[in-house]
């Protein structure tokens, strides 16, 4: 079966998600659930809500779930093999419009980007050749002219060096489904989508051949809100195998939501119509200034309300990047603690970097640096302030042959050998 459904809020799509996960569960059926790298911990979450833990479902993106032999190069390598291209057809004079050898570093970002939009929707080298009889003589003609064998170009350099191009990475999938029957029996979920290239729409279909059942939900409804391309393109997919069943889940927003989302969307109405008692408004004039206003509400909440705890509080943000910085900032300064769903490298995690200055002092013969860093981490040895500023010092100057700690004098050697076994401790 295949079937789509319209919900009008995120919150509905994670709702009827689960709702129909569990419902398969139920069954004896396995789910996987596609969506964006955004998603991802909203849709778990939702999942976990309903079913308390599961092994029968998983969530998962488009690039986790593809399993391919071959290396990818990053972005950054792309636009260099594009940049060594373009310098390659300056000299043999087959450009006519990127001539500027100068303008080769100023070009090759945007002209990979375009690239990369070029194969997310299957046009290639020859489909651009081929278009040049179609337009007039002028300055798109010969930059369609110079894209089609620039991307030659940069195709011919992949396939020589053995790589994949990272935007290309995905076109792997539909095959990798078929042959490999990963979602042969399952249930399919493609949750929350805003659009879909024609490569996920490939995928759409692989997964419709292999699963037992594909579903889409989607934030869709009315046009001055949604625009409904995903919708629409899941179901001109879906189409091709038999109409799918649509459900409806939406009835609009009521009361306050309804009242907001208008004055929200219609910004020639007067102010007091987006009035209520529940859902205020507040303008800041920066981010710091923004979070502040939270932090206040938060503290002020709970001030209140002896009975709510900090986990009751849920702040979202337009984007986690660009507010990270703020709200560390603020809720340190409140005392507030928090959890922030944003990706560091996992050398940052304190223990990561507790077991690198652990190897870094060993491989070193313990120097004085090496064993400050790691004498500094928050898995090192005792929390005693005091030994640690007595440490630190002595480690600091190197220059004092032993080492005082409350009554005991400890040497050197001493020294080093407390160390070893604590570091020997540690990675066992």
């Amino acid at each position: 079966m295949n079937a789509i459904i319209k919900a009008y809020t995120l919150c509905e799509c994670m709702e009827s998600m689960a709702e129909y996960a569990e419902s398969y569960e139920k069954l004896g059926g396995e789910n996987i659930i596609f969506c964006e790298d955004r998603l991802t911990l909203i849709a778990e979450r939702a999942l976990m809500a309903r079913l308390g833990g599961s092994f029968h479902s998983s969530v998962s993106t488009f690039a986790r779930f593809l399993k391919a032999e071959g290396k990818t190069v990053s972005k950054q390598g792309s636009v260099m093999m594009v940049g060594e291209a373009m310098t390659r057809l300056q000299r043999e004079g087959k450009l006519q419009c990127f001539t500027s050898a100068a303008g080769v570093a100023k070009n090759a970002r945007s002209i990979y980007e375009t690239l990369a939009q070029f194969s997310a929707s299957e046009i290639t080298p020859e489909v651009l050749k081929e278009s040049l009889a179609l337009l007039p003589e002028g300055t798109l003609k010969k930059k369609i002219f110079d894209f089609a064998h620039i991307f030659e170009g940069y195709n011919a350099a992949l396939l020589e060096q053995g790589l994949l191009d990272e935007s290309r990475y995905l076109s792997l999938l539909p095959k990798n489904i078929r042959e490999s029957g990963a979602l042969k029996g399952k249930n399919v979920f493609f949750l929350g989508y805003t659009s879909f290239t024609a490569q996920a729409k490939e995928i759409i279909r692989a997964a419709i051949e292999q699963g037992d059942n594909v579903i889409g939900v989607f934030c869709s409804d009315n046009k001055e809100v949604y625009t409904n391309r995903a919708f629409d393109a899941f179901y001109k997919v879906c189409s091709g195998f038999g109409k799918p069943l649509v459900k409806d889940m939406g009835t609009p927003l009521m009361g306050e939501a309804e009242v907001l989302r208008c004055g929200l969307f219609n910004p020639e109405k007067p102010t007091s119509r987006m009035q209520t008692e529940n859902i205020s408004l507040f303008e800041a004039e920066d981010k710091t200034a923004e979070t502040e206003y939270v932090a206040v509400k938060i503290k002020r909440a709970m001030a209140e309300n002896s009975s709510l705890r900090y986990r009751d509080f849920a702040v979202l943000t337009p984007s986690v990047g660009d507010y990270a910085l703020a709200l560390k900032k603020t809720f340190n300064e409140y005392g507030i603690p928090f959890f922030i769903d944003e990706k560091k490298s996992i050398k940052q995690h304190p223990l990561s970097k507790f077991l690198l200055d652990c190897c870094r002092a060993v491989k070193e013969n313990f120097s004085p640096s090496s064993v400050q860093a790691l004498t500094q981490n928050y898995f090192f040895g005792e929390s005693d302030e005091d030994i640690y500023k007595k440490l630190q010092a002595c480690i600091a100057s190197d220059i004092y042959p032993i080492l005082a700690i409350g009554d005991d004098v400890i040497d050197y050697a001493e020294r080093k050998r407390i160390l070893i076994e604590q570091i020997t401790g540690a990675l066992c």
